[in-house]
């Protein structure tokens, strides 16, 4: 018999809000990302980023940011690019 994963089990049973206000705390630490411009969407682990950013660098922050996150199994990026965003 084996033992499950106490991880796993862990992070199934993190719900998507505390998943999702984690995002926006790891979001909030990049200068470039704006609340009001950038929206997160968690089913079941599975991130979705969506919104505006000023630039690749700061999408590709955000993304990174996302999957850093404890209980996120996948990130899904819909963020569009406008360097009007600042």
């Amino acid at each position: 018999m084996t033992t499950p994963d106490p991880i796993l089990n862990d992070e199934l049973l993190r719900g998507d809000e505390p998943i999702r206000d984690e995002v926006l705390d790891a979001l909030s630490e990049i200068a470039e990302v704006r609340d009001d411009l950038v929206d997160v969407e968690v089913d079941e682990g599975e991130v979705t980023l969506t919104g505006t950013v000023p630039d690749r660098k700061t999408q590709l922050a955000a993304e990174e940011a996302a999957r850093g996150v404890r209980g996120v199994t996948d990130v899904e990026s819909e963020l569009s690019i406008d360097d009007n965003a600042v």
